[in-house]
This record gives structure tokens, C-alpha cells and sequence, in this order.
């Protein structure tokens, strides 16, 4: 609230509550130091920067000791430093006051950096939840699959411009492993496994909540149906899920 101050602000519902003053700014000041305004108690809301007036809202919010604290795109209109330094303050609070929060984002970044568990809305309805991991590792509805497109490796444009159906000189498979399946030698075992040549094109391995997640794209070489049969079986043998995406007519 523009004509109040920090402090002011920060105390606004327990002034509703109708508790004394100086519980008030006890409490005002308590939470003003865990979000590391302290000296911005006195100042005008006109004077803070996007991350302050953040922080000061989350402060405010603390205020009445609520059990669930709701964040709405808290990081939506705030730069990428800013972003992380709010998050971090979030993630501190949870671990800090055992506080549950519930955040809306758009942002998948955001949850891979601060939730432990996600639910995917689509139209109003719950398509799908789970530990971030897992519904980042394994997204079942395509919603979940399109937000996620942003942080997950993508076949490079100048490969999936070129695949195409039927036979061709690599066929190109993507194939996505999480946890035990992507710590093991996958790679070392499908070389030995299978005499099919072929190549590592694209991919990456990220972590989220401890657990490697990783997307690999191959092309594999002059494979007749049956060892290219025999490559999916192997992949799959070991953990892995395994789509061809269609075969290009030279190497790429």
C-alpha cells in the first residue's frame, strides 16, 4: 500500500487482527530482518525495487503465521537475479519456519529450482502430479510436455528438418533416462551389446532433486529392422524409454 510504509505494511494484518501496537512492530520487525529489509522500515513502497516490494509482500503475508503461504507468479515480472534471490528466500522460509508454500508459476525453471512436488493444470483439471523428478523425467500429458520444452534437450531444428519416414542412412531415436537408469554406462553397454554403429547428435543430463534426468539423441547407422530392434530392446533392457523420431537420408 503505497501511502503506508514498510514497517506499516508488514504489520497490516495484525492491526486487522486488532493486536497491540508494539506486538505489531515486534512482529514487523522480526519478519522484516528474515527477508533482509531492516533498514527499509521506515521507507515508502515508491522507493523499493521490484525484488523489495517482493520481499516485503512475502514478509507481510508471514505476518499472521498462516499454515499454507499461497505465492501467484512471485517471479514473473523480476529479472533473472532478482528471480533466484526470491527464490532462495522462499526455499529458506520452507526449510527455516517448516512453512508449506504453495506456487503457481508458468515457469518450469522455477519449479525444478525450488519445488519438491508439481501437479500439471490443464483447463482447470489436475492431468498429472508427482516429486518434480519424476513428472519432469517421465511428463505423460502433452501440456506438461510443451512447458517443458523450454529446459529439456530438443532435437536441433537443422536435424528435425530433415527427418523423414521410411529408410534412410541413420535413423534417429531419442531416448530419455532418469535415475538408476542414468547412472549406469548405457552407452558403453549399447556399444558392446549391439553391432549396430552409432552416434551420441544431441542431448544432456540435468539434475533435479538429486536424481539425473537425461534425454539422448543417437543416430544409429545402416540398421536393418531387426538390429534396430535389437538396439530398442537393449535401451529399453536398461531402464531407458526409447521413440524413434524418423530417419534422415545422409548423415547428419
Amino acid at each position: 500500500m503505497s501511502a503506508k510504509t514498510v514497517e506499516e505494511n508488514v504489520a497490516l494484518p495484525l492491526k486487522i487482527e486488532g493486536r497491540p501496537r508494539a506486538e505489531r512492530l515486534a512482529r514487523a520487525a522480526e519478519l522484516l530482518q528474515l527477508v533482509g529489509l531492516s533498514e527499509k522500515a521506515k521507507a515508502y513502497p515508491a522507493s523499493l525495487s521490484g525484488g523489495q516490494k517482493q520481499r516485503v509482500g512475502i514478509a507481510r503475508a508471514l505476518a499472521a503465521r498462516p499454515a499454507l503461504l499461497l505465492s501467484d507468479e512471485a517471479t514473473s515480472a523480476l529479472d533473472p537475479e532478482t528471480t533466484r534471490s526470491i527464490l532462495a528466500l522462499l526455499k529458506g522460509i520452507n526449510s527455516r519456519l517448516g512453512l508449506t508454500i504453495l506456487l503457481i508459476t508458468h515457469e518450469m525453471e522455477v519449479i525444478r529450482s525450488i519445488a519438491d512436488r508439481v501437479a500439471v493444470i490443464d483447463a482447470g483439471r489436475i492431468v498429472e502430479e508427482g516429486a518434480v523428478w519424476q513428472v519432469f523425467a517421465n511428463p505423460k500429458s502433452e501440456i506438461t510436455r510443451s512447458l517443458l520444452g523450454a529446459i529439456r534437450p530438443q532435437l536441433p531444428p537443422e536435424i528435425a528438418s530433415r527427418l523423414a519416414a521410411g529408410e534412410g542412412a541413420e535413423t534417429i531415436l531419442k531416448v530419455d533416462v532418469a535415475g538408476e537408469a542414468a547412472r549406469g554406462p548405457l552407452l558403453s553397454d549399447l556399444s558392446a551389446g549391439v553391432p549396430a554403429p552409432f552416434r551420441l547428435v544431441h542431448g544432456g543430463v540435468d539434475h533435479v532433486q538429486g536424481q539425473p534426468i537425461g534425454t539422448l539423441f543417437l543416430a544409429v547407422s545402416g540398421a536393418d529392422a531387426a538390429l534396430l530392434a535389437q538396439t530398442i530392446a537393449l535401451l529399453k533392457d536398461r531402464g531407458a524409454r526409447v521413440e524413434v523420431l524418423g530417419n534422415v537420408a545422409r548423415p547428419v
